[in-house]
């Protein structure tokens, strides 16, 4: 673990940027220097980082981003948690200001101009990091690299299961990219981080169950992946999930499987005549990742102060996951297989 305090600013501060804000907070090698959200939500951000004893931090609006956040000489990164229609600007901003970003998905809008940035970051000589953040959750991890040693053998199937919880805004679904980049874009991402390549083709079917998504995008979707090696992958994504978070991976190999089952809550089970209970799954993502969002902030600050560490989640890899989830959109629209 590298030595030292690095210099944070947070773009965002609403459902995403409050976990985000909560890792910081956490973390005794980070100071929170800057945070940067819209102009009438202004007062309340002061409001709360007071009642955290945060008074110092420097609270401005996106238009004063260049002249009171960028412009300050200690600041060493950014972390964009804000509405994804703006993280192309903060993002190209940021880099060309000299800071290291780590971004929430999507870091922007098109495969296009996301290969841009890492190329802008890449000129610069700085961190781009997107905020995949499965892949520091304790279980996917130990799966991925129990894997990467062989313990299963050669992969032939390999599903995940991701129900929301709860239900997401119906204005939210309406401005989101879809359910293909908003949702199954993390489910992509480790499917192909587990198999260490690309799929050659995706086939999606879906269904939209809310009437005011018809024709506009699906709340509940199947993928199939087909991988250069043999192995087939399912993805399915559901908007509802009354048991609460669902969150599950299972790989099928040739000399055995691999699972990662959901947490619980409370780790206690009851057996009684009436049968066995035991505790709900957990209310929604930031509960259940909780660890791992802190593992994710703790990763980014590590190789922001330790020039010689290697992000985890590279370049390549956001710009793989990117392409895969355009293709299960065509796939969607199409309603044939899409190959890559």
């Amino acid at each position: 673990m590298a030595t030292g305090v690095a210099r944070l600013g947070l773009c965002g501060y609403g459902r995403a940027g409050l976990f985000h804000f909560t890792s910081i907070r956490g973390n005794p090698r980070v100071t929170l220097s800057h945070v940067i959200e819209d102009e009438s939500r202004l007062e309340m951000v002061r409001e709360r980082l007071s009642k955290h004893n945060l008074d110092h931090v420097t609270v401005s609006c996106p238009k004063d981003f260049k002249e009171k956040v960028l412009s300050d000489p200690q600041l060493d990164a950014l972390v964009i948690a804000a509405p994804t229609h703006t993280h192309e600007w903060y993002v190209l901003e940021s880099l060309r200001a000299g800071k290291h970003v780590f971004c929430e998905k999507p870091v922007a809008d098109s495969l296009e101009v996301i290969q841009s940035c890492y190329k802008q970051a890449s000129r610069s000589n700085l961190l781009l990091f997107c905020g995949f953040n499965r892949r520091f959750d304790s279980g996917f991890y130990n799966a991925w690299r129990r894997l990467r040693e062989g313990e299963i053998g050669r992969v032939y199937t390999i599903k995940t299961t991701s129900r929301d919880h709860p239900n997401p805004p119906i204005e939210y679904l309406l401005s989101s990219k879809g359910i293909s980049h908003d949702s199954a874009i993390h489910d992509i991402d480790i499917i192909c981080w587990m198999m260490g390549e690309e799929p050659v083709e995706v086939y999606a079917q879906g269904q939209a169950h809310n009437p005011r998504l018809e024709g506009i995008d699906v709340d509940v979707i199947s993928i199939m992946l087909k991988f250069p090696s043999g192995a087939i992958g399912n993805i399915e994504v559901s908007r509802y999930s009354e048991a609460g978070y669902d969150q599950r991976l299972e790989i099928h190999g040739e000399k055995g499987d691999l699972f990662v089952t959901n947490p619980p809550r409370k780790p206690v089970t009851v057996a009684a005549q009436n049968g066995v209970t035991s505790s709900q799954y957990f209310h929604s993502f930031d509960s259940r990742y909780k660890d791992a969002y802190s593992s994710e902030m703790d990763h980014f600050i590590d190789c922001v102060l330790d020039p010689n560490s290697q992000l985890l989640v590279t370049g390549e890899e956001v710009v793989r996951a990117c392409r895969v989830a355009d293709a299960v959109a065509r796939s969607l629209q199409s309603k044939k297989p899409e190959k890559l």
